[in-house]
């Protein structure tokens, strides 16, 4: 059985769950730009209506590589914990946390 959510910005590679059952998805940016919709990354959270995007930012310009972002493999956390990679001109890792976060 299929469900659609909604449209996104780009194609979905990671999504995260996290202990309090709150599910995100996470848009990558390709260097060919397939079914890209624009030069932005970014974290969507499925909602009762669908999809509202919690988080943006835009890729590295010139980057030869995919920007993404990532999760963590466990889902302890309360809040939304990722880092998103490539979106830098020197493709550094930006890691953020939810305020509510403990």
């Amino acid at each position: 059985m299929l469900t659609n959510y909604g449209a996104v910005n780009g194609p979905v590679y990671y999504s995260y769950l996290n202990k309090n059952e709150e599910m995100y998805f996470a848009t990558a940016h390709e260097t060919l730009g397939i079914g890209m919709h624009n030069d932005n990354v970014s974290i969507w959270k499925k909602t009762d209506d669908g999809l509202e995007e919690v988080f943006t930012v835009p890729r590295a310009n010139n980057t030869k590589r995919h920007s993404l972002i990532r999760f963590p493999k466990s889902n302890q956390y309360d809040g939304l914990i990722f880092s998103a990679h490539n979106i830098s001109p020197k493709g550094a890792f930006l890691f953020v946390k939810s305020e509510h976060l403990k």
